[in-house]
This record gives structure tokens, C-alpha cells and sequence, in this order.
């Protein structure tokens, strides 16, 4: 026995009645949804105004725990920062004191390798040397056959002071050479000039109608030309150099040294102490000697410079 399904038959009303239901199903769907969401809604309102208000609270507490523990600690705060600072500003001092010292290392190692492949001349030393030795050879000489016959004595007392003028010059020629080395033409003209008026202090010194008594004072002035012309190289290596360490130290010596060199020169002048109490002066201290020693006193301060 075979079974057939019956074919569902609907009619015209069938399909509106079905039609009616299923609208008024999805209606009441609807409206439920619609009235849960809005459920939702309210507790989600309600939830948050709690916790905000609990939030509110706590945080409130926070700020007063933390302003108590502020104030009760504010001592300790400062005491904390004092301390802070301290050690902040020793070690700001201990980093730039390591700072120099790596500084200094590194440029004495660079000076090293720097004379090793390209050697600096050494002949302006020796020129102020043999201009050193020079003088106070002359000097010496000058001194122990002084005391011979007349004409002897006139041609020798003019190299004493020709030795002086050479070791003036000989003086210039190290700070010279060495503070305008990246600067060749600038180098060769103070040479130069400074080479020209040694040598016209020289013809000065040499010869015989400047050798009168009232031509002392214009020598002297001379030589006091001489040393002032040091300051305009001097002045230049300044600001050529300026903030290099080593160059203002050597600087400071310099003028040390110019005023050596003036100050002896104006003992000579003045024919001091001697003119203030004639004759006794004639074996000690006489403005001679002490010029002396200001030209001896002059080169070794020149030749700390220099080192």
C-alpha cells in the first residue's frame, strides 16, 4: 500500500488570514524589543550614576590622603631636593672636571701623532737661544775688556748693546712662527718687519755719531720701540687664538717679558739709582747692571713661555 502526501491546497482567504497573523506577530516582536532595550537603557543610566557617584567618592579620599601625606612630609620633600641639587651640581662638577681630562688627553694625543707626521720646525727656538747667547757673550766680553784703553773701550760698550737689540729681535721670532703657522704671509710680514727695525736699532747702536751723550736717551727710547712692537702681533695671535689655553698662558708670559724688557730699559734711562747718589753705585746696582738682569730675567721668562 502506497501513501501520497496530499498537496497543501491554500486558498485566497487562507493566505490573507496567514498574512494578518504574521503581521501581528512581528508587531508584538517588535514592541517587546523595543521595551527591553529600553530596559537596558535605564539600568545602564542607573549603573553609571553609581559608580560615578562611588568614583567621585574615592576619589575625593585620594586627594585628601594624598594632601595629608603632603603636608606632613613636606620637610622631608625639600630636605630630599636640597640633596637633589647637591648632588647634582658635584656631579655636574666631577663630569666636567673627567670632561677636561679626556680633553686634554685627546689633544696631547693628537699633538703626538700630529709631530710625528708632520714635525714642527724647530729653528725659531734656536734662534732665540743663539740670540740669548749672543747677547750675554757680548755682554761678558764687553765687561772684562771694558776696562782697556779708550777707542778699545767706545767700539766695544756699542755691541753690548747691539747683543741686546739681537736678543730682542730673537725674542719675537718663536711667538711669532708658532702663533701664525696655519697663517704663512701674515707670519712673514712680522718677521720681516721685525727683522728691519732690529736692524736699524742695530745701525743706531753701531754707529759712531750716535754714540754721544745725548743721543742716551733716543737709544733707549729705541730699544723701548722695539719691545712695544711685540704687542702688535701679540694682539693679533690674541684674537686669532683666542680661548686656546696654552696660547693665553704663553701670551701672559710675553707681556711679562715686555715688561721686563721696558722696565729695564727705563732704569737705564733714568740713569737710576746712581744719578741719586753719584759714586755709589759705581761697583753694585749700578742702572747698567740692572738692565742686565732685567735682559737676563726677561729670556728665561721668554723661554717658559715658549715651553
Amino acid at each position: 500500500m502506497h501513501l501520497k502526501p496530499a498537496p497543501l491546497r491554500l486558498g485566497a482567504e487562507a493566505l490573507v488570514r496567514l498574512e494578518h497573523k504574521l503581521v501581528a506577530y512581528g508587531k508584538s516582536n517588535v514592541l517587546e524589543l523595543l521595551q527591553a532595550v529600553e530596559a537596558w537603557e535605564q539600568r545602564v543610566v542607573r549603573y553609571g550614576q553609581g559608580q560615578l557617584g562611588a568614583l567621585e567618592d574615592r576619589l575625593g579620599a585620594l586627594e585628601e590622603h594624598v594632601s595629608r601625606i603632603g603636608r606632613e612630609n613636606l620637610q622631608e620633600l625639600g630636605q630630599l631636593g636640597e640633596r637633589i641639587r647637591s648632588y647634582g651640581a658635584s656631579a655636574g662638577a666631577e663630569l666636567a672636571a673627567g670632561l677636561s681630562t679626556v680633553e686634554r688627553a685627546v689633544h696631547d694625543a693628537l699633538a703626538a701623532a700630529l709631530e710625528v707626521r708632520w714635525p714642527v720646525s724647530r729653528w725659531p727656538i734656536y734662534v732665540f737661544t743663539a740670540g740669548a747667547m749672543v747677547c750675554l757673550l757680548t755682554s761678558a766680553t764687553c765687561h772684562l775688556f771694558g776696562c782697556c784703553a779708550a777707542h778699545v773701550t767706545a767700539v766695544l760698550w756699542r755691541f753690548d748693546y747691539a747683543g741686546i737689540a739681537v736678543l730682542i729681535v730673537a725674542s719675537f721670532f718663536p711667538p711669532v712662527y708658532y702663533g701664525f703657522l696655519c697663517s704663512p704671509w701674515t707670519r712673514l710680514t712680522y718677521l720681516i718687519v721685525t727683522s728691519l727695525l732690529g736692524l736699524s736699532t742695530l745701525c743706531v747702536t753701531l754707529l759712531s755719531q750716535f754714540q754721544k751723550t745725548e743721543w742716551q736717551t733716543y737709544r733707549a727710547l729705541l730699544f723701548v720701540a722695539l719691545g712695544l712692537w711685540g704687542l702688535v702681533p701679540g694682539l693679533h695671535g690674541w684674537l686669532a687664538n683666542a680661548g686656546e689655553a696654552a696660547f693665553t698662558q704663553a701670551l701672559a708670559l710675553d707681556l711679562l717679558m715686555g715688561a721686563i724688557y721696558i722696565g729695564g730699559a727705563a732704569i737705564y734711562a733714568t740713569r737710576f739709582p746712581e744719578r741719586w747718589k753719584p759714586g755709589a753705585f759705581d761697583v753694585a746696582f749700578h742702572s747698567h747692571q740692572l738692565f742686565h738682569v732685567a735682559v737676563v730675567v726677561a729670556a728665561c721668562v721668554h723661554y717658559k713661555a715658549l715651553s
